[in-house]
């Protein structure tokens, strides 16, 4: 989905067999269903805004393959560095910890099959924000200074203001399909979807 205006590109059913069969045998079933999705991206080098359920280096790696960047929160068993894996904190602790420096590493070798394999230009954040937060990119970022930005214009390093403004693509489609719901009753689930299409490729006002 687009992160400005919600306008839905492409989708995949979950479970999809048809799909399943394009599955490439080096990625998890997810992983595939990312890789095609962003496949039908004809342009290079657009950015994808991924939660921690999709991130990891194997992904960035295929994904850069493809001319296609991504940045996003980045869950600790999917090979976090562990210069990266900070103490979670509360309270005061967590305060002082908000206005100290990020980690910063370069990420740029997996494990596959007990052997290192490189990722070009990717990079490991660990900050603390309202709690610890883990990033992994292959876009570039500055990790020196705060900028005041986003909706409550608070200071906050570029990387969090870029994930916190792009990662609501997605909840901007289902508010719409909320709105102009289309719901049907039917034991057929692909009349729901098929009911559901014209709401989510039809709702941007086009100039």
């Amino acid at each position: 989905c687009d992160s400005v205006t919600g306008y839905c590109y492409q989708f995949e059913a979950a479970f999809d067999n048809i799909a399943a069969k394009s599955n490439l045998k080096q990625y998890s079933r997810t992983q595939n269903s990312v890789l095609r999705l962003a496949d039908t991206l004809n342009s290079s080098w657009h950015v994808l805004v991924m939660d921690n359920y999709y991130n990891s280096p194997k992904l960035a790696q295929a994904l850069y393959q493809r001319k296609k960047l991504i940045v996003g929160t980045w869950r600790s068993r999917y090979g976090v560095p562990k210069c990266l894996d900070l103490q979670k904190l509360n309270g005061k602790p967590l305060e002082e910890a908000r206005n100290a420096a990020p980690i910063v590493s370069y990420c740029n070798k997996f494990k596959e099959n007990k052997e290192l394999k490189e990722v070009p230009l990717m990079v490991g954040v660990s900050l603390y924000d309202s709690s610890l937060v883990k990033f992994i990119s292959t876009a570039d970022f500055d990790f020196f200074d705060q900028e005041i930005g986003g909706t409550k214009n608070v200071k906050r390093y570029k990387i969090q203001h870029w994930y916190n403004s792009t990662m609501n693509g997605v909840d901007t489609l289902d508010q719409l399909v909320e709105t102009y719901s289309t719901y049907i009753r039917s034991n057929k689930w692909w009349k729901r979807l098929f009911y559901w299409m014209p709401v989510s490729y039809t709702h941007l006002t086009l100039p």
